[in-house]
């Protein structure tokens, strides 16, 4: 029987762990940044004063474009193992009757505009593939 030993410095090995593990926050840091950008589109930045959701027949109100000026993306953290972020509407008081939860909407955005729930679900997707993404090019 022939024994082959390796011997490797265990310093050597810690520092490779702390690149690696430098890699996977930077790229895990870049995906929650697109994924903010993307739940910001699927939540209010898409929607311009003349686009979707249409507005109702006969409907004479003008957007106005606050809810979508409204959207901001917050970076919550940075570290490993919790990279995180939030999007949220700021200054717009009435943003839980068009994009909140599904038991908060007013009955004229139902089924017009996604619901908080709707978001979420999307979001969730989206971001799971965003970081599958990006881990595949380390």
């Amino acid at each position: 029987m022939l024994t082959i030993k390796v011997k490797v410095q265990k310093s050597d090995v810690k520092r490779e762990l702390s690149q690696i593990r430098g890699r996977i926050t930077l790229a895990l840091n870049n995906a929650r940044d697109k994924a903010l950008v993307a739940v910001a589109l699927t939540q209010v930045e898409s929607y311009g004063t003349d686009s979707r959701p249409a507005k109702p027949q006969g409907s004479t109100y003008t957007r106005t474009g606050k809810l979508r000026r409204g959207g901001r993306k917050k970076v919550t953290s940075t570290r490993l193992p919790d990279i995180s972020g939030e999007f949220y509407t700021e200054g717009v008081p009435y943003d839980k009757y068009v994009v909140g939860k599904l038991s908060e909407q007013a009955a004229i955005h139902k089924g017009r505009w996604l619901s908080l729930e709707e978001q979420e679900e999307t979001g969730q997707r989206v971001s799971e593939n965003i970081v599958k993404k990006e881990i595949s090019k380390l």
